[in-house]
């Protein structure tokens, strides 16, 4: 991106930067994914996390065991399509920001809730998770196949790991 922004870009960016703050809500300790939902008109529709279903737990062992977390963990893009259904809000034809390419699970569900644009930070470890890459070509060809246009945002103009850290940390000392 250049340094001439669009009215668009500079909204995408706050929405994004939005999104990286709703992923500091994550429990989970190796990976926090925040999504919002917003309407054509700019309006946030809702809103998710990575982590586990309502009422489940979030004890020590479940979070720092890969096989007992994984079969838990609702992703940030299906927990923001469930918190809208269970909200009344409509997200057909809305706008997905999320903090990390979606997976094909999500995939489908995004194409499901007629999701017509997402836009997502490019991860620079899934070029070196073997299968990952596969894993998000799938969920890349499915938006292709539905013409849902898919883009990622550079990290240039986001919050760094240490921005968001500080965040979380200033978050979890307002609550004790």
């Amino acid at each position: 991106m250049s340094n001439s922004f669009t009215f668009d870009d500079k909204w995408n960016i706050r929405f994004m930067q939005q999104a990286q703050i709703i992923s500091t809500w994550s429990k989970d300790p190796s990976t926090r994914v925040g999504c919002i939902i917003v309407s054509p008109d700019r309006f946030v529709l809702s809103e998710g996390y990575n982590g586990f279903p309502h009422g489940i737990a979030d004890t020590y062992e479940r979070l720092h065991d890969r096989a007992l977390k994984y079969p838990r963990v609702v992703h940030a893009e299906t927990n923001a399509i469930v918190n809208a259904g269970r909200n009344g809000a409509k997200i057909d034809g809305g706008i997905l920001f999320v903090t990390a390419p979606p997976c094909p699970t999500c995939a489908k569900m995004i194409v499901q809730a007629g999701i017509r644009e997402i836009l997502y930070i490019d991860l620079d470890k899934t070029k070196k998770i073997p299968g990952w890459r596969d894993e998000l070509n799938i969920s890349f060809d499915m938006f292709d196949e539905v013409g849902i246009p898919n883009k990622a945002i550079s990290k240039k103009y986001l919050f760094t790991k240490a921005q968001l850290d500080a965040i979380r940390n200033k978050q979890m000392m307002n609550l004790k």
